[in-house]
């Protein structure tokens, strides 16, 4: 079967891994969109998913002739955005949807055993979890099992991990889970890992090396997480931007992946405007629990934040009462767009943050607390926290 494809001009199709590539149609609006998914209906895709972000973002996820199609709408983008790939799971696999507990639902920042590194973990309602990352070393994945199995809540004993989300691929972030499967493989139950590894044709060749961990790497071999995964018992999740998951009393929004920076991240840089930062591959998402709501943010540099801003900054999606502050904190300064706008404001301004996270050690904070962007974060905010000690936040 043929897939429909929306009208008009586009740009180069991307590899974006893993079986799936991206292609942008340029000069649409919200009725071409909402055109183009009646298309698909028409022509035999099932819809399987639909979101709205404040009319900001809307976006569709179809399953149908062994393909998943997942397509969006940013309105101040005016692009259609097409990403296909094989046949993958569009929702989460939640086994253990047990009646809820009267378990407080609670957040927490680990106290890893580096200056930089971040591991997040959020206590459902059910006594169940949702992690982020999870760290570098062995110390640091012992420390997240003994957070786990210290904080188990439920009834039946089993340590449940609902969802783990590894925002990119960089070791401060996901080189834990390697030792983690290891060592706890057999005492925790992972449900679903959610990623978007990338592939390294699409990026700047300097950062290239780094796939392989999230996404199966371009010599055919498997990526490590699909091996881990299974050791886990998890399924393995390729996450898209409007995607939302709903998980137990959680909601998780998917606003950011490197997928939305393709075909050109910057159209005035170096080797054929790719990637030029492995930061910018992170996921950034919205996940509220408690009638609270966590901006996660990953390492987003300077392109992830302006797209970010581009996206949501005139409505309300990336309002938070907790940022997971960029890249640890270390942003060197305020990031400027070509014409001089200032999107490091306009991201803090937008985000609107009561408390701010820097998953790092009180060294490191020191050194970055007065660059320009933490200035103005810490201006606005009514505290922070950082990652010198675990840090927990029990939520109503």
């Amino acid at each position: 079967m043929t897939l429909p494809r929306p009208s008009g001009v586009s740009v180069p199709e991307t590899d974006c891994a893993d079986g799936f590539t991206a292609t942008v149609y340029e000069n649409k609006t919200a009725d071409d969109f909402s055109a183009y998914c009646a298309s698909l209906q028409a022509h035999g895709w099932s819809p399987v998913a639909q979101s709205n972000f404040d009319s900001a973002l809307v976006s569709a996820t179809f399953a149908g002739f062994g393909k998943t199609v997942h397509t969006y709408f940013a309105a101040a983008e005016g692009c259609i955005r097409l990403v296909v790939g094989d046949a993958s799971p569009a929702s989460l696999s939640q086994p253990y949807a047990a009646e809820l507990t009267a378990t407080a639902p609670k957040a927490a920042m680990l106290g890893l055993n580096c200056n930089n590194g971040m591991a997040l973990v959020f206590s459902l309602s059910d006594g169940s979890y949702i992690v982020y990352d999870g760290g570098e070393t062995a110390a640091d994945a012992d420390l997240l099992y003994q957070y786990l199995s210290e904080n188990n809540r439920r009834a039946d004993g089993e340590i449940v991990v609902a969802a783990w989300v590894v925002t990119h691929e960089h070791t401060d972030h996901y080189g834990a889970l390697p030792f983690f499967a290891a060592a706890y493989g057999n005492r925790v139950r992972v449900e679903n890992f959610l990623v978007n590894g990338y592939a390294p044709a699409s990026v700047n060749p300097a950062i290239s090396s780094y796939a392989g961990f999230l996404s199966d790497p371009a010599n055919g071999s498997e990526a490590a997480i699909r091996g881990i995964a299974r050791t886990l018992g998890a399924q393995v999740v390729k996450a898209h931007t409007g995607q939302v998951f709903e998980i137990r009393d959680a909601e998780l929004k998917i606003l950011f992946t490197h997928e939305d920076l393709y075909p050109n991240a910057d159209p005035g840089a170096p080797i054929n405007g790719r990637t030029m930062d492995a930061n910018d591959l992170s996921v950034v998402s919205m996940l509220t629990l408690g009638g609270k709501k966590f901006l996660l943010a990953g390492d987003a540099l300077d392109f992830a934040l302006r797209k970010l801003v581009e996206y949501y900054g005139e409505s309300d999606v990336l309002v938070c009462d907790v940022l997971q502050v960029p890249h640890h904190g270390n942003l060197g300064g305020i990031r400027c767009n070509p014409d001089g706008e200032n999107t490091g404001g306009l991201f803090i301004a937008a985000a609107n943050p009561s408390v701010a996270w820097f998953s790092t050690d009180e060294a490191s904070f020191a050194g970055y607390c007065n660059s320009a962007f933490n200035t103005l974060l810490l201006a606005r905010v009514g505290s922070c926290q950082t990652a010198a000690e675990t840090r927990e936040m029990i939520l109503n």
